[in-house]
């Protein structure tokens, strides 16, 4: 058959009885040989092409299965290689306790969890696989998405760092270092990640120990309180940082760098401890120990220091020194701290011995319910016997010392310790038989329950109050009865000195207008004699007008001197008025009196009657007048800008205050008159020079304006007087038309007036005037009649003049009042002699014509107020 392709040449020796023989190579893909499939045969012959094919197709057919049976073989193999791989990882993973290797999907799930991830983190493997790994980290960390980040990272670099805290199975955490890194299949793509941990707490913790121990050195170093050395023992030279350097004086950047002489630093130390502290080196070198050594520096500037010096030796040469390091620590504040606390404790035990008050330091005993059961004397003071007379306190509890010792002491002392709040307290103490005033405060820390008290025996003193007490109910019906007795003493004296002042007033107004009096009867007898001139009558009716003008200014001062005059208070300019009333005050004074001026040359406007501020100046004129006795200077000055003064005992003001001063060259008023000078009547005059009530005026005026007067004066050299007014800013009042007097009485022109008058006589008077001055009037009795007319026809009348004091409830102010809600285009004008209403309220807004009035004045304000009424009316 070797036309065959493959067939052998020859069959194989170990069949000899072949004599036919055609084989075909059984070969692997590779082209490798691995056998021979052949056909024998004992009788000779060739084999045919079918046979030929069926042969080769038969080698291939067994070739087919070798090759399916190598290959299951090299699976199981390959298998088995990678079981005794898998079980060596699963070993090295395992015997890796100190680490945690955990792996988990892209998911997070826990795909893995070796037995370190086990012993660290306490969770075993069956419990964690198919779990979320966010589990192992802090509740924080997840809520700000970090195991997401770790993943991130290490997708992004490879790997991602992991070094925080992370969780047990317990709840405890532990301080964890790692790495994060990305597991990616043969393909290259991400399956998931692994992270290797290890449990770095105590490392962590030491860590953070020591920096926190090295931030303490640098705070230390920065303060200057802590400085190094470095002692070569052999050159005798000595290094050191600044701080060293400055402890002893010496230059930092020499002591850094070569370093200075032993001498130069020993020199710094002071005399008294030098001996000491070589003693103490001394005995440190020669064992090769170390040193520690307190003593003083003494710098070149006198600056005096306290040190604590440490050395160690760490290089030697056998027993010998060589080099030494160490800490120098700066003390000088606490050495001052403990030496004033000494001196303190001195002064403590000091007052401690010598008060004579009792002082101790108890100790407080509690029961299983925090009630103050005892207390234990800590300390004592020498006075605590003689104040308690308990013999032998110290260290010894009070119920063995007092039994029977009041409980309301131990809760008290129990509050003190416990809450920390001071008590001071008087108490009494039975079981002792004394009284006692404590003072008690916690002392020490609050878990000690410590006390200290500081009382005082006052049994006597509670004896003492206890006595009073009982005298004091005997003696207060006594006492009662002697203050009633006096209440009616004084009320009574009271009574006569009101009297007193009311005689002297009723005598010095009866006086007065008896002499008014006598002037008007004597005139008008006279005008009724027959034949009379008209010279002569004239003169007789100007006589009854000046008597009528001066009965007004007797009653005018009367009402300033009371404070009850209605003012009529405009703003004006005081320095203009000054100059006006000094133009008069020529005549007023006499030719021998010369008047001096000294204003400011800018206005000061002041609120006030300008009427009363004029009679005001023109008294105090008169008063300087008769002080000089006709002859001498008056100065008038204005200041602007003041404050008031403190006057009489009267606390002053802050301004702005305009300061009107009269100043006369007169002899003075005595030191005994000057508290009495604004009285009323009272003066130093002959009788019949004077009333009494100029002063009495300006002092009302003053006083009612907002202000008030001063005086200062000497014997011998003159008298100043100060009116203080209300200073302000605005614009002086304009008057209106016809304000001023002159000229011919105006007359009524048919006007329509409602006289409201209480007084019949008045009533007539009033109405009879009008009606000659060409008014046509109309009388009502009071107020009830007067709104009874207006409404039967209030278009009847063109003004309303009434009084002020009427009876029926209602004054002339309501009726005003009511006149304006009812009859708004009606005026009103009013009249009084005095009024509470307008002494207290002013006329609120209403004309008002003072009594007395004359005929063209009465006239003058009724034209002006309806005057004014149209003009409103527009």
């Amino acid at each position: 058959m070797s036309d065959l392709p493959g067939f052998a040449a020859r069959p194989p020796a170990a069949v000899p009885q072949a004599r036919f023989y055609a084989g075909v190579p059984l070969l692997t893909p590779e082209g490798l040989p691995v056998g021979v499939l052949c056909v024998m045969d004992r009788v000779p012959g060739r084999l045919a092409e079918p046979q030929g094919f069926i042969l080769r197709a038969l080698a291939r057919a067994v070739m087919d299965r070798l090759e399916q049976g190598r290959a299951i073989a090299e699976r199981d193999a390959a298998l088995a290689r990678q079981r005794r791989a898998e079980s060596r990882s699963r070993l090295m993973l395992d015997s890796a306790v100190d680490y945690g290797i955990i792996s988990f999907d892209l998911a997070g799930a826990v795909t893995s969890w070796n037995e370190g991830a086990h012993r660290i983190l306490g969770w075993s493997e069956a419990e964690m696989i198919g779990r979320h790994a966010d589990r192992i980290f802090t509740p924080e960390d997840v809520a700000v998405g970090l195991p997401a980040a770790e993943m991130e990272e290490a997708l992004a670099t490879g790997r991602g760092r992991d070094e925080r805290w992370h969780v047990r199975k317990s709840g405890d955490r532990f301080w964890a270092d790692g790495e994060v890194m990305a597991l990616r299949d043969d393909g290259g793509a991400v399956t998931g990640f692994v992270k290797i941990m290890r449990d770095r707490t105590e490392q962590h913790v030491a860590l953070r120990a020591l920096r926190d121990n090295q931030e303490r050195i640098e705070t230390a170093l920065d303060t200057g309180l802590l400085g190094f050395f470095d002692w070569d023992v052999a050159l005798q030279l000595i290094r050191g940082d600044r701080s060293f350097a400055a402890f002893h004086g010496l230059d930092p950047e020499r002591l850094a760098d070569g370093g200075v002489p032993l001498d130069e630093v020993a020199a710094v130390i002071h005399q008294d401890d030098r001996a000491a502290v070589a003693a103490s080196v001394g005995s440190a070198m020669a064992a090769s120990g170390s040193y520690s050594k307190q003593f003083r520096t003494l710098k070149p500037d006198g600056t005096l220091r306290h040190l604590m010096v440490r050395g160690h030796c760490y290089e030697r040469d056998g027993d010998r020194a060589l080099r030494y390091t160490g800490v120098a620590v700066d003390v000088t504040a606490s050495k001052a701290a403990e030496e004033v606390s000494r001196q303190n404790q001195a002064r403590y035990r000091s007052l401690f011995s010598s008060i004579d008050a009792g002082f101790c330091i108890i100790a407080m005993k509690f029961d299983g319910e925090g009630r103050a059961v005892d207390y234990r004397f800590v300390e004592v003071n020498p006075a605590f016997e003689r104040q308690t007379g308990i013999v032998d306190a110290l260290g010894r509890w009070m119920r063995d010392l007092v039994p029977d010792h009041d409980q309301h002491w131990f809760d008290l002392y129990g509050r003190v310790a416990l809450t920390g709040a001071p008590l001071r307290t008087e108490q009494e103490a039975e079981a002792l038989g004394r009284w006692y005033d404590v003072h008690a405060y916690r002392v020490d820390e609050p878990d000690r329950h410590h006390v200290a008290v500081l009382f005082n025996d006052i049994t006597e003193r509670r004896r003492t109050e206890t006595a009073l007490q009982e005298l004091n109910a005997t003696l207060e019906q006594r006492v009662a009865e002697e203050v009633e007795e006096r209440a009616r003493a004084e009320e009574a004296f009271r009574q006569s000195q009101k009297m007193e002042a009311v005689g002297q007033l009723t005598g010095g107004v009866a006086h007065d207008f008896n002499n008014l009096l006598t002037v008007l009867k004597s005139s008008t007898d006279l005008l009724r004699r027959p034949g009379l001139s008209d010279e002569r009558r004239g003169r007789y009716l100007d006589a009854i007008s000046e008597t009528v003008d001066r009965a007004a200014k007797l009653t005018g001062q009367l009402l300033a001197f009371a404070r009850r005059q209605a003012l009529k208070p405009e703003v004006f300019d005081a320095v203009d008025r000054l100059r006006t009333v000094a133009d008069m005050l020529d005549t007023v004074l006499g030719a021998r009196i010369r008047v001096s001026l000294d204003l400011l040359e800018i206005p000061c406007h002041v609120r006030a009657d300008a009427s009363q501020f004029e009679t005001a100046l023109v008294n105090m004129a008169v008063n300087a007048r008769d002080a000089m006795g006709g002859e001498g200077t008056l100065t008038l000055r204005i200041l602007g800008d003041a404050d008031l003064p403190p006057i009489r005992g009267h606390a002053g003001a802050a301004g702005p205050f305009a300061a009107v001063s009269l100043t006369d060259t007169g002899d003075g008023i005595p030191a005994e008159h000057l508290a009495r000078i604004f009285e009323p009547f009272f003066t130093t005059k002959e009788v019949g020079k004077g009333t009494g009530l100029g002063l009495s005026q300006v002092f009302g005026f003053a006083k009612q304006s907002g202000g008030d007067v001063d005086v200062e004066s000497e014997v011998g050299r003159g008298t100043s007087f100060t009116l203080y007014l209300p200073q302000v800013a605005g614009e002086p009042t304009q008057r209106s038309e016809g304000d001023t007097a002159g000229g011919a009485v105006a007359g009524g022109g048919g006007r329509r007036v409602l006289v409201v008058e209480d007084n019949v006589e008045i009533g007539r008077f009033a109405t009879q005037i009008l009606e000659d001055l060409g008014y046509r009037a109309e009388w009502a009795s009071n107020a009830a009649d007067a709104l009874a007319r207006l409404a039967e026809g209030a278009g009847d009348f063109d003004v309303v003049f009434s009084d002020v004091i009427m009876p029926g409830g209602m004054n002339g102010v309501d009726l005003a009042h009511a006149i304006g809600r009812l009859y708004p285009s009606l005026p009103v004008v009013l009249t009084s002699g005095y009024s509470h209403v307008l002494a207290e309220e002013g006329p609120q807004g209403f004309e008002l014509v003072q009594k007395p009035y004359s005929a063209e004045q009465l006239s003058r304000v009724l034209r002006q107020t309806m005057l004014l009424q149209r003009r409103r009316r527009g």
